[in-house]
């Protein structure tokens, strides 16, 4: 195996693992001894460092505390009668408006996603086994989908400044285990 494709592989595996410790969080043990094991066995692959990991989680972190914005969340209903066009100075007011309820919009998403996730964790410990036939059948939202709700949602319980964040919850989702340890990093930052 050449070095490209053997620096690759040690990269592929890095994320892999850690893709199994951020959706089994239980697992997170057994698998640091395992990669241990596996470095003493294969001391080479400790030469190879995984590319950009520091750098991404920089990168999510700024953007995180770039998007943190302390208002309180606040009703814009009926914003569209408060939208002028009459004098320029009207239409920059009215554009800027738009924005505050544009941003508290998102607010509000991640707000009804963490109280889904709530919703959902309560199903599942009152539910027990029944809860996975019940989310296949009577809710309509995705497997998967529901159990990143109920991991944002634990998340956010534990930092709940996270809910000032304007940033869409797709960024949540493909960053999760990211998020998490930028929170645990700087808990002062999210917590409340």
């Amino acid at each position: 195996m050449n070095k490209k494709r053997f620096t690759e592989f040690s990269n592929y595996l890095e994320g892999f693992t850690q893709r199994i410790t951020s959706r089994f969080p239980d697992s997170r043990d057994f698998v640091n001894d395992e990669k241990t094991q596996m470095l003493e066995r294969f001391p080479e692959l400790a030469s190879v460092q995984p590319k950009s990991q520091p750098s991404q989680i920089s990168v999510i972190e700024h953007t995180l505390t770039s998007s943190l914005n302390k208002e309180r969340r606040k009703s814009y209903s009926g914003v569209e009668n408060e939208i002028k066009r009459s004098t320029p100075k009207e239409c920059v007011d009215s554009v800027n408006l738009l924005s505050k309820a544009i941003g508290n919009a998102r607010k509000d998403v991640l707000f009804y996603s963490s109280l889904q996730g709530d919703l959902l964790s309560t199903l599942k410990d009152v539910c027990g086994s029944s809860f996975p036939v019940i989310l296949r059948n009577n809710i309509n939202i995705s497997r998967s989908h529901a159990f990143f709700l109920m991991k944002f949602h634990r998340l956010v319980s534990e930092y709940p400044k996270l809910l000032q964040c304007e940033l869409p919850l797709n960024f949540f989702q493909k960053n999760i285990s990211m998020i998490e340890t930028i929170c645990e990093r700087e808990k002062t930052i999210w917590k409340d």
